[in-house]
This record gives C-alpha cells, structure tokens and sequence, in this order.
C-alpha cells in the first residue's frame, strides 16, 4: 500500500481524503529543498500532527494549537519537538527564532488576521520562508448545487457552508500578496488547488457523509496524480519570505 495512503487514510471521510490527497502531494513537491535539519520548524495550528506528518521527512522543532485537545494528542504524535497550547496572534516564541513556518487550512479560520501576520514576521528569521494554505476566493462558488447548474442557489449555499465552517479568510493569491505585503513579506510563489470538478465531487462526498472504507482507496487513486489547476481552484497555496 502506498505509504502516503497510508497516512492521508487518518483523515477518515472521503471527503477529507479527497481535498488532502491532491493538497499535502502538492505541498510536498513545493517544500522540497526549503527544508533541512538546521532550519527551525513552526507548524501554525498544528492539529493533531497528522499533516505534518505527511508533509515533512522529518521531526518539527514547534507545533502550536489554541486547542488544548489537539496539542495533546500533537505531543503524543511524536511529530514535534515540543508544543505549545497558544494564540498563533501572539506566540510566546523569541524574535527571529524560525526559519521556516508552515499553516495548512488554518488562517482562513482566524479572526484578526493581521495579527497573525505580524507574528510570523517577529518571529521568522530574515529570508525565513512562510507557506500556507487555505480555500480560496472560489470556493465557495462551488458545490453540487454548481454542479447541477444551478449557480445562484450554489452561492448561497456556499456561503452558508462557509459560516458553518468558519472561513473568514478565502482570498486570490492577488488579495494574499497585497495583505501580506502591509506586514513586509513577500510572496515568492503561489499555485491554485482543488479544480472545480473536484470542489463538486468534495462536497458531494461531504454532504452525503459517505464513510465506506474501499471508496476511500478509489479516490485516492483517482486524485492523487492531480497537479495545480488555473486561477479558478478552489484552495491556494502561498509561499512567501521576510
């Protein structure tokens, strides 16, 4: 069995595994080279541990969570160094102490975003790397109500999805370049994610709670070969420096 399946099969839902499969094997492909065992780690609203774990080849120096659940669980994963239960808006970390933070799905659930963002830059040392992901300005256009054509129910519908799920941060990689820029860092590279089929086929799988175990190993397989999509994706990646 394929080892990544091996690990993305944690998340359980079809849905789940669907959005990781294509997301964590393209952020692996992109963070290759920006990762050696003299940078320091910061995984940003690190869960349970499970991405990391996905993405990386090795140990991470920090994982923080505001969830003192996750940051258990976290600790016993042994994905860590150490973690930390804390506000990624105010991080009890020292000045220029990372080279590298990563956040996967995590900022677009964050009020007072900025704060955030002026936190990675006290922390991250100079030319340290910033990566992160989240939906993008189109996801919530998307559905299986767009699927059957019906693109105004789609759109109410895909707001509502996304009060539910607290998003309140869904941005292009233009609006993310422009934010990022108010708190000095660049934006060095960005891809969009999730094409639209697969935006409609994850929220069919979503709405419909399909659990069973062999469909699990046929999505995988279906998606795992995906490569970014255009401008229309329904998840960003951004990879920007101090």
């Amino acid at each position: 069995m394929d080892k990544l399946f091996t690990k993305v099969q944690q998340f359980k839902a079809p849905s789940t595994i669907l959005f990781r499969s294509i997301e964590l094997k393209l952020l692996r492909q992109n963070i290759t080279g920006l990762v050696n065992p003299q940078r320091k780690i910061l995984d940003l609203g690190c869960g349970e541990g499970l991405t990391a774990s996905v993405v990386f080849n090795r140990k991470l120096d920090v994982g923080l969570d505001n969830h003192e659940h996750y940051a258990k669980l976290a600790t016993k994963s042994g994905v860590y160094k150490k973690v930390i239960v804390g506000d990624a808006r105010k991080m009890s970390l020292p000045d220029r102490s990372i080279n590298l933070v990563f956040s996967n799905c995590v900022l677009e659930h964050i009020k007072q975003i900025d704060k955030v963002f002026s936190e990675v830059y006290r922390v991250l040392k100079p030319n340290g790397k910033f990566i992160f992901t989240t939906p993008s300005h189109n996801f919530y256009k998307y559905s299986i109500f767009s699927k059957l054509g019906l693109v105004y129910i789609s759109k109410l519908y895909g707001k509502l999805r996304d009060k539910k799920y607290s998003h309140y941060n869904t941005h292009s990689i233009a609006e993310w370049q422009s934010i990022l820029a108010k708190h000095k860092l660049t934006v060095d590279k960005g891809y969009y994610y999730i094409s639209k089929q697969e935006a409609e086929f994850w929220d069919f799988l979503l709405f419909f709670r399909i659990y069973k175990g062999y469909f699990k190993k046929a999505i995988y397989n279906s998606y795992r070969k995906a490569e970014t999509t255009n401008d229309t994706g329904a998840a960003v990646c951004i990879i920007a420096k101090k």
